[in-house]
């Protein structure tokens, strides 16, 4: 077993948020959703079969390659083919997993820059540049562990488990007051208004999970940049071939 170190689990906890994290892109889904009322019964659905999947593979590799196991299980698999073939499926995962995890930046650019809805050249254009940003900063930082660690400790931390629940409280104040006929949808719910419409026990629950997002944040944050200041980067592939091998080399090492 490795040591002990209260770090770590504050930096599996960046880990977990980024990969169970997709708060960001669900309003987009249930708008798309043929039957958004079943908005609640699919995103359960979509939790317990990433569990299913999750926990086998991170239990068995744990039990099986211990303390040598890193970031990426396939620096520690040794069998050529299966390595292989798992770096096919992972592949094939993130290659349509970007096509719905996009789907908001896309359309917040096709906005911003007034691409039309159909199809036609400007939103190729504007998609194709998401895709090369992303390829780019992929490149560029090839050591993602850390840096993956300090977002999702950060950013997917905020709209994971602070944010929904603060949203969640003034949604429910508004709307119980607009059904009172005691303000309009565009009136922003005050905070004695959020304790009067919210129930005893939604307030408590809201709250805690609050507390503990703010915290376990705060932590993971600080855990991440410390492991982000030991970590050991490389030169980018684009880099590299311009550079002299010695000099290469010292950057590697740095």
């Amino acid at each position: 077993m490795p040591e002990f170190q209260i770090t770590n689990y504050f930096s599996a906890l960046g880990t977990i948020l980024f990969s169970f994290s997709g708060h960001t892109i669900f309003p987009t889904i249930q708008h798309d959703m043929k039957k958004p009322y079943q908005f609640t019964r699919s995103t359960s659905m979509a939790y317990i079969i990433m569990l299913s999947m999750y926990l086998p593979a991170t239990i068995i590799a744990s039990l099986t390659y211990g303390d040598s196991l890193r970031e990426s299980i396939l620096n520690s698999i040794q069998t050529y083919w299966i390595r292989s073939t798992i770096t096919i499926f992972v592949t094939i995962n993130v290659a349509f997993t970007m096509i719905i995890i996009f789907n908001p930046l896309n359309q917040e650019f096709e906005e911003i820059f007034n691409a039309p809805h159909e199809f036609g050249f400007k939103r190729v254009l504007l998609r194709a540049g998401v895709l090369l940003c992303t390829l780019f900063f992929a490149e560029t930082i090839p050591t993602f562990g850390p840096l993956l660690n300090l977002i999702g400790a950060s950013t997917f931390n905020l709209i994971t488990l602070p944010l929904p629940a603060i949203f969640y409280l003034y949604l429910h104040a508004r709307e119980i007051k607009t059904e009172k006929n005691l303000c309009d949808m565009d009136e922003m719910p005050s905070l004695s208004d959020i304790i009067k419409y919210n129930s005893r026990h939604t307030l408590i629950l809201c709250f805690i999970v609050i507390i503990l997002g703010i915290i376990g944040g705060i932590c993971g944050t600080f855990s991440a940049i410390l492991s982000l200041i030991s970590t050991q980067f490389s030169v980018p592939c684009y880099i590299r071939p311009f550079m002299q091998t010695d000099v290469a080399t010292l950057l590697n090492n740095w």
